[in-house]
């Protein structure tokens, strides 16, 4: 609720602790220690693609791949799916909630060669853009 009331008060911008682009008009974005999440604002709205709380970012081309962990502070508790996730940027193709063993091997068969997973704050404090 306090991302959606966030997004309505700054013009469809959300904002927070820090925000970051990623390829093809996504964006991971921390409102609160609890709640980091990716957004895509492709088509007429906004919409939530990785729920929170994601822990451990990783990119490599049009994928962004990672670690959600359990945030039952986060207002989006419900909307969580704990595990690892994998992101197609280009296509909108994602799976969530993997067990690690699958997300290697569905990362390996994309061709994702180099698994470098970092925390969120990593690519927010680079001052570099992802992509």
């Amino acid at each position: 609720m306090i991302a959606l009331v966030l997004f309505l008060l700054f013009g469809g911008e959300l904002v927070g602790d820090f925000a970051f682009d990623l390829p093809n008009g996504y964006r991971c974005i921390r409102t609160n220690a609890v709640t980091v999440m990716i957004w895509t604002a492709k088509g007429p709205k906004s919409s939530l693609v990785v729920p929170p709380n994601i822990v451990k970012i990783g990119i490599q081309g049009d994928f962004v791949f990672g670690k959600v962990e359990e945030s039952p502070e986060s207002e989006l508790a419900d909307r969580s799916e704990p595990g690892y996730f994998i992101l197609n940027t280009r296509t909108q193709w994602s799976l969530l909630g993997l067990p690690e063993e699958k997300w290697r091997r569905v990362l390996a068969k994309r061709k994702v060669k180099q698994i470098d997973l970092k925390n969120p704050r990593a690519f927010a404090t680079s001052g570099k853009r992802t992509h």
